[in-house]
């Protein structure tokens, strides 16, 4: 279901997301580049993070990680 959740998998078990239920992320970069992405884990492995880390930031558990911060509201 995290798969799903995450946007690498459109379908399991019965369960469906469809395109306009994605959220765009958004953070700042360590260069100070806003950066959208949908997928949180291919987002944190591109990037070499962790994807909990990257999680918690966006959630707002955590100011910063690695230079990553969040967009003022």
């Amino acid at each position: 279901l995290f798969s799903l959740i995450s946007g690498e998998i459109k379908q399991t078990s019965g369960w469906t997301l469809y395109a306009n239920q994605t959220k765009k992320h958004k953070l700042i970069s360590p260069k100070n580049e806003t950066v959208e992405f949908i997928n949180i884990t291919k987002f944190s492995k591109e990037n070499n993070l962790n994807r909990d880390s990257i999680g918690d930031l966006l959630r707002g558990k955590r100011s910063e990680y690695k230079g990553w911060t969040r967009p003022p509201d």
